[in-house]
């Protein structure tokens, strides 16, 4: 079964004619239905995304959506290319991040009074790749808006949108994997859905029923820095508990890192402190001295001062 929050979404966006999130919802109800393998579940899901009438497999739907009379005056399709799938200038890139990061960032904005630029005037010769930038621009809001509505039980939703893609799909997958759910293919659809590029780094296993990820002490030293992922919070995190593991649960150690190689550790404690919580969570038998040493870490992040 879907989730309830999932469900719910989908019925206010019924009852309020709201397309927008209609589709946002739909599209993170797709991806997770792929990833527990109901994959005609999920196609017939998917039908109803697309524009067109076309299906997934195949074929096209017995009625064609239609917006009036003004159907026949633009063509619509799904966004495939991403940012980085394509050259540009520096400016270019740079400019199209910062409106993402708008959107990303859209609820600190509103508490200002604000809101997220929602147009963007192209202008160049023809050929000059306007409409691939506004393409790889609607992909890669289409991937964060999706990955909003799947956040793991456990993790605050503000910390959840400041992470990269390689996190969340570590993050979410350690949730499935906490089901019992072990299939390579569960990984695949989470880091479509998250835009994660390549995963198999994270994972001890890529067996078709065996996969899982790793632990803490699994990873120990691996991919620590030089990744989006081995520079991020979670990475930073994992191998802070494993030298809690290997000190035998004592998190001094772990801290005095934490302190010294963590940016702005000051600041993300508390973020810290919310991954290492959701890390103690774990119940699997692979986990088990893990997730004590990430016990003990939390509750010394929480109580450090300077």
């Amino acid at each position: 079964m879907a989730r309830s929050g999932l469900l719910l979404d989908l019925v206010r966006a019924g009852a309020r004619g709201d397309r927008a999130l209609f589709r946002k919802s739909l599209e993170a109800l797709v991806t997770e239905e792929r990833a527990k393998q109901h994959h005609v579940l999920a196609d017939r899901l998917a039908a109803h995304l697309q524009p067109d009438g076309a299906r997934p497999g195949g074929g096209t739907a017995p009625a064609p959506r239609s917006n009036g009379p003004v159907a026949a005056l633009y063509h619509e399709t799904a966004p495939e290319r991403r940012l980085d799938d394509l050259v540009l200038p520096g400016p270019v890139v740079d400019a199209g991040r910062e409106l993402i990061e708008e959107h990303e960032r859209g609820d600190l904005l509103r508490a200002h009074n604000l809101e997220p630029r929602h147009r963007v005037l192209l202008t160049g010769p023809p050929g000059n790749g306007k409409t691939s930038f506004a393409e790889a621009l609607a992909a890669e809001l289409a991937v964060r808006t999706t990955s909003d509505f799947l956040v793991p039980r456990g993790l605050p939703a503000d910390l959840w949108r400041t992470l990269g893609p390689d996190e969340k799909l570590y993050l979410k997958g350690l949730e499935v994997e906490g089901r019992g759910e072990f299939r390579a293919g569960a990984y695949q659809e989470f880091a479509r859905g998250f835009g994660a590029r390549d995963y198999r780094a994270l994972v001890r296993t890529g067996k078709a029923n065996e996969t899982r990820l790793r632990t803490a002490s699994e990873f120990a030293r691996r991919e620590l820095g030089g990744s989006a992922f081995g520079a991020g919070l979670v990475r930073r995190a994992l191998y802070a508990v494993w030298r809690t593991a290997e000190d035998r649960g004592d998190a001094a150690d772990g801290l005095r890192w934490l302190r010294a190689e963590l940016p702005d550790y000051w600041p993300r404690r508390a973020a810290l402190a919310a991954v290492l919580r959701y890390l103690a969570a774990r119940r699997a038998d692979h986990w088990r001295e893990d997730a004590a040493a990430a016990r003990v870490l939390a509750g010394a992040v929480e109580n450090d001062h300077v």
